[in-house]
């Protein structure tokens, strides 16, 4: 299932057997293909919604952006895990016929 958090533009990945937790990690770029039912208002309603489905997922990914990272020498350091983009285009729902 994929969610997506109007408020901060998070994007909500829960893993299952057909979308392993790598799904968001090895893909330099991260293109995902979101209904306009799955744009929540707020991350209350994307946990709500995942905490709901049966069975529950094992990991949830929360997607805001390129990682970021500090070293020893606390340098910053951006997309060291994960894509270093991420795009997300959002469609209507079918209607029933």
């Amino acid at each position: 299932m994929v969610a997506a958090s109007a408020t901060t533009g998070t994007l909500a990945l829960a893993a299952s057997a057909r979308t392993p937790r790598s799904t968001s990690l090895v893909p330099p770029t991260h293109i995902a293909l979101v209904p306009h039912s799955r744009v929540l208002r707020n991350l209350t309603e994307v946990i709500e919604a995942f905490a709901a489905l049966h069975p529950t997922p094992s990991n949830m990914q929360l997607i805001t952006g390129p990682s970021r990272s500090g070293d020893i020498e606390m340098k910053l350091v951006r997309g060291v895990h994960g894509p270093g983009t991420v795009h997300v285009a959002l469609f209507p729902d079918s209607e029933p016929d």
